[in-house]
C-alpha cells in the first residue's frame, strides 16, 4: 500500500478552513481577555487562575499571523484554480 496522491485544492481548502477557525478562536480569546478588569499590575484574579493583561496582545499577534497565512493560502488556491481553468481551455 502506498500513499495516494493528495488533491491539492481540496487539501488547501481544508487548511484554509482550519486556519480561519484557529484565527477566530484566538481573536475571540483576545476580545475576552481585553474585557477583563485588570488591576494596576495587569493581573485579573479568578477563583482558579490569574490572567495577565499581556496575554491579550499575544493572542492578537497569533490571530493576525493566522489571518495573514489564511489570506496567502487563499490567494494560492485562487491562482491554482485560475491556472487549471486556463490550462483546460
Amino acid at each position: 500500500m502506498g500513499f495516494k496522491k493528495i488533491n491539492m485544492p481540496i487539501f488547501l481548502i481544508v487548511l484554509i478552513v482550519l486556519n480561519a477557525l484557529l484565527c477566530l478562536f484566538f481573536a475571540s480569546m483576545t476580545y475576552e481577555r481585553a474585557l477583563l478588569p485588570y488591576d494596576e499590575l495587569g493581573r485579573y484574579f479568578d477563583g482558579q487562575i490569574v490572567w495577565h493583561e499581556q496575554a491579550a496582545g499575544v493572542y492578537a499577534l497569533i490571530s493576525t499571523m493566522l489571518l495573514a497565512l489564511t489570506l496567502v493560502m487563499t490567494c494560492v488556491l485562487v491562482k491554482k484554480i485560475k491556472y487549471k481553468e486556463s490550462e483546460s481551455h
